[in-house]
């Protein structure tokens, strides 16, 4: 199939996916409007030996593979630290959304024991306070720019959220030049990185992973918004392919049966 659909991605997709769009029939632009900048190593390790030390049950909440890799890279590499990752969190139990995210964690924390997985932080939220006991302290590495309501909503529940910053999100707006049908939103900084210096044509599709990227949107835009429900690329794809090769084929079959009256 020849490209026939171009599409804006507000940050680089895996290249699994690029070469899975361009078979379907989509010419995919990457330009990341917002730039991840961990913090410095030691502000992560001392602040990670001090929540060691701390004598409660701990559980660690993520909600960002930011998060998850801007630890890893921390304890792996920073001799002050002095612990294994594997020998302090296998007693401490993992609650993340899915997608990239539990992925990351699978994959950096293979002897942890999961304890929740959610599609979003909302839900994500509630199964920590109906299931996991008061005494645990909730360890929530996050960006400087995050949604407040799962801390908030914890917290409301009578929860110790220790909020840990431990990467900030630095907008990297981008004046785009060509026209495209459809633009791919990954998390709400990207969303105002982009309408910063940007506006829509009115028949551009926006499409949004979770809910809070597509609120986001909503408060810049009143363009067609389609929302997937599980935070993945793959699932960003799938939605894609569901508008606009589903719609075209039906479109040209629809025309097709009128030809032939």
């Amino acid at each position: 199939m020849n490209d026939k659909f171009n599409i804006l991605s507000t940050k680089a997709l895996e290249p699994a996916i690029i070469k899975m769009a361009g078979k379907l029939g989509f010419r995919i632009d990457e330009k990341a409007f917002i730039e991840v900048q961990y913090l410095e190593g030691n502000e992560i390790a001392s602040e990670w030996k001090k929540i060691c030390d701390l004598p409660q049950k701990k559980l660690l909440v993520f909600t960002s593979k930011n998060a998850v890799e801007a630890i890893i890279s921390t304890i792996d590499s920073d001799d002050t630290t002095k612990v294994s990752r594997n020998s302090i969190v296998e007693s401490w139990p993992i609650a993340s959304i899915s997608g990239r995210t539990m992925e990351t964690v699978q994959k950096e924390f293979p002897h942890a024991r999961t304890f929740a997985i959610a599609k979003n932080a909302d839900q994500l939220g509630k199964a920590i306070s109906e299931n996991i006991s008061k005494e645990y302290l909730v360890v929530f590495p996050c960006g400087d720019i995050h949604r407040p309501e799962l801390p908030e909503h914890l917290r409301s529940e009578g929860f110790i959220v220790n909020e840990w910053i431990v990467y900030r999100s630095v907008k990297t707006p981008v004046k785009i030049q060509n026209a495209y049908q459809g633009i791919l939103f990954f998390s709400p900084s990207a969303v105002e990185s982009f309408f910063s210096v940007n506006k829509l044509h009115p028949e551009t599709i926006c499409f949004a992973v979770g809910a809070t990227t597509a609120q986001s949107v909503k408060r810049f835009s009143a363009n067609h918004l389609f929302v997937t429900e599980n935070p993945s690329q793959e699932s960003m794809l799938e939605l894609m392919e569901t508008y606009f090769i589903d719609r075209n084929n039906n479109e040209l079959l629809g025309k097709n049966k009128n030809e032939g009256k």
